[in-house]
């Protein structure tokens, strides 16, 4: 039910809890993906209103288990082998309502009219929608997945492929430092800091999505 290669949150902290869930949901008929699906997506505008009126340790909450339940839906899928487009559809439509939205209010709960960050922070709150578009446009143009599925063939898989670790930190990683740690452990200040951090990764994904796509184009994928 887990996938091969998977983002670092999700290995450690999230999939021993999910792993214990999955067996006991996939029982009950009135628990399907979907649901599970769009239960995630109403908990992440929860946390989305907590973030605006300033509740941040509620709203980290709220998304943290947002979170859990979106990996729920695929592991559910997955168990019952009930996986398919339109559920995959449905999941990353929700994740990228959701997640640009938080971060939106999240930002805006933080900003002082008066101070230098309002200006990054904003732009950054774009560059989030810019890079999810982006990715998104890279798996169904292309059929890249978000997250590697592991070695190819014939290769040794690596330390951290063969404990089920990407080679490198994904958005989940920025999403849960973000959304999920520095409202839940930090005030305004290291929200900010830490936004700005994320941000600056976001522009980074986004650079590396033009350099796959550019690099499909040159070779010819159709």
């Amino acid at each position: 039910m887990n996938k091969p290669v998977d983002s670092w949150w999700t290995v450690v902290a999230i999939d021993p809890i999910a792993i214990r869930l999955v067996p006991w949901l996939s029982r009950r008929s009135a628990v399907t993906p979907t649901r599970l699906t769009l239960t995630a997506f109403v908990l992440g505008l929860g946390a989305a209103v907590a973030f605006a009126l300033d509740a941040h340790v509620v709203g980290a909450i709220l998304y943290e288990i947002r979170f859990l339940f979106d990996c729920l839906d695929g592991k559910v899928a997955r168990h019952r082998g009930e996986t398919s487009e339109a559920g995959g559809f449905v999941d990353v439509a929700c994740d990228m309502l959701v997640v640009g939205l938080c971060y939106a209010t999240l930002t805006a709960s933080v900003i002082d009219d008066s101070s230098w960050e309002r200006f990054p922070l904003i732009i950054g709150v774009g560059l989030v929608t810019a890079s999810a578009w982006a990715q998104t446009y890279r798996r169904l143009r292309y059929g890249e997945g978000s997250r590697e599925s592991g070695p190819a063939p014939g290769e040794q898989p690596g330390w951290l492929q063969q404990r089920r670790l990407k080679s490198y930190p994904s958005s989940v990683e920025a999403e849960t430092a973000s959304l999920f740690l520095a409202p839940l452990l930090l005030g305004e200040g290291g929200i900010v800091v830490v936004l700005l951090a994320s941000y600056l990764f976001y522009l980074v994904s986004i650079a590396d999505s033009f350099r796959r796509t550019y690099a499909h184009a040159a070779a010819g994928t159709p």
